[in-house]
């Protein structure tokens, strides 16, 4: 078998690239290989600090009253701190209010309000509180979270699939909200999440979600930044929290462009505030 010649004036830079090649090819394997280590001590150690605050919050008790247990808490705020989970709670709901306010109405003057994706509760447990003749209820894909809502608040709590349709008739709800959840949803899934919002809702009732908004970016590589401006909506997978949250929960980035060029086929957009949210944006939408 004949070789070609070698061609001694690009030689040295063609070896130098190929050299640089195989480094990134090392790199890359023993980066995603050390980080799939890290992530599964991350998940053990996280049960273990969890059992160790449950023991410690059993022995000690606790001044606060009606709380979720430790690994409920940090599955919604990724910190097992009690007054973090209520105080951030308390805050959304504020915040739910204040934005209805604006658009001139309010819970209290609603029958029937749903909180899609509630957790243990966070944030419909100070809406139950603060609107005592209003109907609360809520959805979640997390058995246990909605066990303990069930044992532990008032209100209606039930189980959800990751994809629609839910267990509730057409315009049942005044209002609807989805807090931290269409951060953690593909497209797909978001798109079909708003058609059954659309059928949940009476004419004229509103909707209220938060998402990932270009307020993010920063966290973002060169080329999944310029993904996003692309395709206006990115979906990115990690391992980190594996067996922790559902399969289908990943982060989610969506530009502000995006929201309003497609969310109007579903629904009239009242309000975007960027970082409305703490560091999320907040979009008020309304049905026809």
């Amino acid at each position: 078998m004949c070789r070609a010649p070698r061609d001694e004036r690009t030689w040295p830079i063609d070896r130098c690239r190929g050299i640089q090649r195989a480094t990134m090819f090392i790199s890359r394997k023993a980066y995603n290989a050390a980080k799939t280590v890290y992530y599964s001590a991350f998940r053990a150690f996280l049960y273990v600090r969890s059992a160790i605050h449950c023991a410690i919050e059993v022995v000690s008790g606790s001044r606060y009253s009606r709380v979720p247990p430790p690994l409920l808490r940090y599955k919604v705020s990724e910190s097992f701190d009690i007054r973090l989970f209520l105080i951030v709670g308390q805050r959304i709901a504020e915040s739910i209010e204040r934005e209805l306010n604006k658009a001139g109405t309010s819970l209290s003057r609603m029958n029937s309000v749903l909180d899609f994706g509630c957790g243990c509760g966070r944030t419909i447990r100070w809406l139950i509180e603060s609107f005592p003749h209003t109907r609360f209820c809520g959805t979640d894909v997390d058995t246990l979270a909605i066990r303990w809502c069930q044992e532990n608040l008032r209100g209606s709590f039930r189980t959800n699939r990751a994809t629609p349709p839910l267990d509730f008739a057409n315009a049942e709800f005044d209002c609807v909200y989805a807090i931290s959840v269409f951060t953690h949803i593909d497209e797909w899934h978001q798109l079909q999440w708003l058609a059954e919002f659309r059928r949940l809702l009476r004419p004229g009732g509103y909707l209220l979600i938060s998402l990932h908004g270009t307020g993010t970016m920063e966290r973002l590589s060169m080329q999944e930044a310029a993904a996003l401006r692309s395709q206006g909506i990115l979906f990115m997978r990690s391992s980190k929290l594996h067996g922790i949250h559902p399969e289908f929960y990943h982060t989610t980035i969506q530009t502000k462009e995006y929201v309003l060029q497609t969310w109007p086929a579903f629904f009239e957009i009242v309000s975007y505030k960027e970082l409305g949210l703490g560091y999320q944006d907040l979009v008020l939408l309304r049905r026809a």
